[in-house]
């Protein structure tokens, strides 16, 4: 009993097998300044992200990066897509800007800047902050629309998600 206890606690902790996989973005480690708004100095390029080991039924997935530490209630939500077809497997980095080709791979809101896709970390300078990076399988789209609130599509990926797993990625920095 002990040995199967253990293995479902196990498989709890890793997702029940899904898997997140990113060149850009990677658990424990430092962000990129490529990654990083524009007024602190980067790019403000989105990170790649490929999963695989969807639970059985998944058809769509939804991500959502988040910093927890910032200093606003709530934390601050730096993107916010869904209804990316699972069967793609990933997305490409640069995919959270509207000038690229692949900006329409999925269903993009607006982040916490007040701007459409990807907004990348820019904490109060000195600070090291947490990019929570989650990645939510569904069973069906959202039924949302483009101008649905960020709480409502929210609140939805955690009521609708059959599967879910997290990556947190650091980011020490910003302006002054």
């Amino acid at each position: 009993m002990k040995r199967v206890l253990t293995a479902v606690a196990f498989l709890a902790v890793l997702g029940n097998g899904l898997t997140i996989t990113s060149k850009t973005f990677q658990d424990g480690k430092p962000l990129h300044l490529s990654q990083v708004y524009y007024q602190c100095g980067g790019d403000n390029i989105s990170p790649d992200i490929n999963w695989t080991d969807l639970p059985d039924g998944t058809k769509y997935i939804g991500i959502v990066i988040w910093d927890p530490d910032a200093p606003k209630k709530g934390g601050w939500y730096h993107w916010v897509i869904v209804n990316i077809p699972a069967e793609k497997g990933g997305i490409p980095q640069g995919a959270g800007s509207p000038q690229s080709p692949h900006f329409r791979i999925g269903m993009q809101f607006t982040n916490d800047y007040g701007e459409l896709g990807y907004g990348g970390p820019c904490p109060p300078a000195g600070e090291l902050h947490h990019y929570k990076l989650t990645l939510y399988a569904l069973p069906d789209r959202l039924d949302v629309a483009w101008d649905t609130p960020t709480s409502k599509v929210l609140s939805l990926l955690k009521e609708e998600k059959i599967g879910e797993k997290s990556i947190t990625a650091l980011y020490k920095g910003g302006w002054k």
